[in-house]
Order: C-alpha cells, then structure tokens, then sequence
C-alpha cells in the first residue's frame, strides 16, 4: 500500500493495462490464483489512490458513474451541490451542477475516441 501511494504520480494508463494484462494470464494459467488475487489487489489499491489524487469535481463524476440506480445517483448530487459530505464509507465532494456536465461530458468524449474502454458500455 505504502509503495503504491508513493509512486501514484508514476502511474499511468500503461501501468494499469499492463496489470490488467498479468490479471488475465494469472488466471488463465490456472493454478495461480494467489498470483491473480495480489495483483486484483495491487490494481485496486491503484485505482484508489489515482482517485484520490483527482480534483473533487472528478471524483464525485466517478463516484456517480459507479452507482447502479438513478435514485442513488440523484442522492450523492444533492449531496455534493448541499455542500457534501466527508467521513462516512464513500466521501462525497461538493460540486455544482454544470460542474459535473462538463466533467461527464469530457469523461465520455474521451471515452468515445479511445479505441477501447475496459469494463465500460456506452
């Protein structure tokens, strides 16, 4: 944990698609399951600590596009323009509305010219 939240400024889209990659062979090879499940591990750790690094505007249109009902999504927003709220199990940074449009809209441009958007639908 501690290597990880020490060289966050060192990953990169690379990184995690290489990680991804060692993930996958793991568990193909079968028989490695302990491998496979450091490395989920080491990928997570990393995805949260990028998250963390993000602007509160970024990590509040994150926070939204992993909630899986509208009702959830409208509580966290009227959370975040009421100011938001710390502590808790998931933070909710405050935000303004137009904030968030733009944030998610530049989120989905640049998902739609990726050549490939892992563990997403558009």
């Amino acid at each position: 944990r501690d290597v990880v939240r020490g060289n966050v400024g060192r990953l990169d889209e690379a990184f995690l698609r290489c990680l991804l990659a060692a993930m996958a062979a793991a568990e193909e090879a079968g028989g490695e399951d302990a491998l496979a499940e450091v490395l989920a591990g080491l990928y997570a750790e990393a995805l949260e600590a990028l998250r963390e690094e993000l602007p509160a505007g970024m990590r509040l249109v994150d926070l939204l596009a992993q909630l899986p009902s509208r009702g959830d999504r409208r509580h966290v927003m009227e959370a975040a323009v009421a100011g938001g709220r710390g502590g808790g199990e998931v933070p909710i940074p405050a935000a303004h509305p137009s904030e968030v449009v733009a944030l998610a809209s530049r989120v989905v441009g640049d998902m739609e010219g990726a050549a490939e958007v892992p563990d997403r639908a558009l």
